[in-house]
């Protein structure tokens, strides 16, 4: 609330915890929702996820891939966010944006080149997979708003949405085993269908829309708390019709 400042206590010490805006790189710059980090965010988004919405397993060393880059790069991402400190990863916020940007965009890029070797193949298809689980399971927890599960005052129950996000990445990882083409075909377009919504958003609704839920869900950096409590999660009108299509879009080009 304006004119109140929050502070936030450790548990243990009772010592208060230093408190920045939430950012995942994406650019929140002096209050503004776009900036040059959001509009690369976006333009990536859309150069991936097309080619693996329409091309699937037709073009099938592009697919593992673009697989192996996404899957780095998001595992890197959640690790830059989860760990960065109230400092940020430069002297300013714009700078610690940026890097986090490039570090996460040289993850994807090494994981690409990795995933584009035909001996790993079959780990780059089990990741596609999980992806596609995940961005299933992610889309539903971030449609409503509050999220699918309310985290709470104290964050205590940010679990339960972090466990339904791996129970699709659960169910994505064991469908290869048992349906590899259709559950590699069913993948892709969840995944592709999910970066092209996240870039229309991006563009439509800057950090506010499917930016703000990622990070209500992923973020679990102390640092961050008094942003991801205090201004909860309130996706507009138009980034839950952006998800909720994407879903819908998902499921009709896999049929």
């Amino acid at each position: 609330m304006p004119g109140f400042r929050v502070t936030v206590l450790d548990d243990v010490t009772g010592a208060p915890i230093p408190q920045v805006r939430a950012s995942d790189g994406g650019g929140l710059i002096q209050g503004r929702i776009f900036s040059a980090p959001n509009a690369v965010w976006a333009v990536a988004a859309a150069i991936i996820g097309a080619p693996l919405g329409v091309a699937g397993v037709k073009l099938w060393r592009v697919t593992t891939a673009l697989g192996g880059g996404l899957a780095l790069a998001f595992a890197m991402w959640i690790a830059l966010v989860n760990t960065i400190s109230e400092s940020g990863l430069a002297s300013s916020k714009s700078m610690s944006d940026m890097l986090i940007l490039l570090i996460t965009g040289a993850a994807f890029l090494v994981g690409m080149v990795v995933g584009a070797f035909r001996v790993l193949v079959l780990p780059t298809m089990a990741a596609i997979c999980i992806l596609g689980g995940s961005s299933i399971a992610i889309r539903g927890v971030i449609l409503r708003p509050g999220l699918l599960v309310p985290p709470g005052q104290n964050q205590q129950l940010a679990f339960v949405n972090v466990v339904i996000v791996a129970a699709g990445a659960l169910f994505g990882g064991l469908s290869v085993i048992f349906k590899q083409r259709e559950s590699m075909i069913f993948s892709t377009s969840c995944i592709g269908s999910f970066l092209m919504a996240l870039a229309i958003d991006l563009l439509l609704n800057g950090q506010g829309g499917m930016s703000r839920g990622l990070r209500s869900v992923f973020d679990m950096n102390d640092n961050h708390l008094a942003d991801l409590v205090g201004d909860g999660y309130s996706p507009p009108l138009s980034s839950q019709i952006v998800v909720a299509s994407s879903m819908g879009i998902a499921y009709v080009h896999h049929i």
